[in-house]
């Protein structure tokens, strides 16, 4: 993935939707690695929509929960991927399995390092 720096256009963001799907841990770590220093290098925000929370609480600055399509917290992911509201959803899903993705709590954050 190359971005010519000088022609970078102010106020890009890049948009990623679920990019750690189907990764192993290894993988992730390499994923996190690549959008840090794309955001970095180019100056430019990160939008990620992901459901492995290991991955936004390493590199987000800022997050919002959905819950069903519904926003049910937004802040810091080390405050709000710990709230009891985001926690019940999490759990509550989980114990109950999850019949599609769409009903999975979807995590939104971007990382601004």
């Amino acid at each position: 993935m190359g971005l010519p720096s000088g022609e970078v256009p102010a106020g890009l963001a890049l948009l990623l939707d679920e990019p750690a799907s189907g990764l192993i841990n290894s993988e992730i770590d390499e994923m996190d690695l690549i959008i840090r220093r794309l955001v970095d290098e180019y100056h430019i925000a990160a939008i990620l929509i992901e459901h492995q929370l290991e991955l936004l609480s390493a590199i987000a600055d800022r997050a919002v929960v959905l819950d069903m399509g519904k926003v049910i917290a937004t802040g810091t992911p080390h405050v709000e991927f710990q709230t009891p509201r985001v926690l019940a959803a999490c759990f509550e899903q989980q114990a109950h399995g999850w019949h599609s993705e769409n009903q999975r709590p979807a995590f939104s954050a971007m990382p601004t390092r």
